[in-house]
């Protein structure tokens, strides 16, 4: 069955989900074949809303200016509803590569490179007005990404701060990719993720027709102080997706 990237359907959350302010969507295209051409920008393997803020991945597969490279490149996307005073504040998206080996076995199919690995996002300023405090000497790094030089504890001028988010991946030499993405810790941190990451995943190139692409997501959505969790598929219910490769 040929893809048509719809949309994931919203299950209906029991009573510990609502407890727990999750939400999970199923996939309505399990399996379905994705033949890219020249002329499209991939297709989208999901796409959920909830509040109106929205989750959307989408998958291509571009022709390789390397002999011998498979690549295939995601495109996460968060919109965030404003209106609601929303934001998200971390995610994982995993995604599990397999080759057929004839027309019902599969293989793992190994990475041989993915990116990004650990990178920052896009740096937002924040504006430190006079008089707020701040925490002194917060420096770059893991905790606080992209806090630049220290301040006092209490400011009486006014300063500008840079903030951005980080996301990391893993699974070089393994069949499967993880990359997680948080908003940055630190003092002018709490804007969120960015609207859209571009992962990309390269392979050698293998003696097959179709791979086999099963992945899940969840992401964690503020609206407020009230928390959601948003999720695509889980560990045990992953979405699956068929690639054609191209020549």
């Amino acid at each position: 069955m040929p893809c048509k990237g719809g949309k994931a359907v919203k299950n209906k959350p029991g009573v510990w989900d609502k407890l727990m302010g999750s939400r999970y969507w199923k996939d309505q295209e399990a399996r379905c074949l994705f033949t890219p051409t020249p002329e499209d920008e991939g297709i989208q393997i999901a796409d959920v809303t909830h509040h109106g803020s929205r989750v959307s991945i989408t998958m291509s597969h571009p022709p390789s200016p390397q002999k011998g490279d498979l690549q295939v490149i995601f495109r996460m996307g968060f919109s965030r509803n404003v209106n609601a005073n929303a934001r998200f504040t971390s995610a994982t998206f995993c995604v599990v590569f397999q080759r057929y080996v004839n027309d019902t076995q599969c293989a793992p199919l190994n990475i041989r490179d993915l990116s990004p690995r650990d990178e920052k996002g896009e740096e937002t300023e924040v504006a430190v007005g006079a008089e707020q405090a701040v925490s002194a000497g917060v420096q770059a790094g893991m905790q606080g990404a992209a806090l630049q030089g220290s301040v006092g504890t209490r400011s009486n001028k006014a300063y500008t701060l840079k903030t951005c988010s980080r996301v990391t991946g893993l699974g070089l030499g393994t069949p499967t990719a993880t990359w997680t993405f948080e908003e940055d810790p630190g003092e002018a941190g709490k804007k969120g993720l960015d609207p859209h990451y571009p992962l990309h995943v390269h392979f050698s190139r293998q003696n097959t027709e179709v791979i086999s692409i099963k992945f899940y997501a969840e992401t964690v959505l503020m609206e407020g102080s009230k928390k959601k969790v948003l999720t695509i598929g889980n560990e045990k219910e992953l979405f699956s997706r068929e690639l054609v490769l191209s020549d």
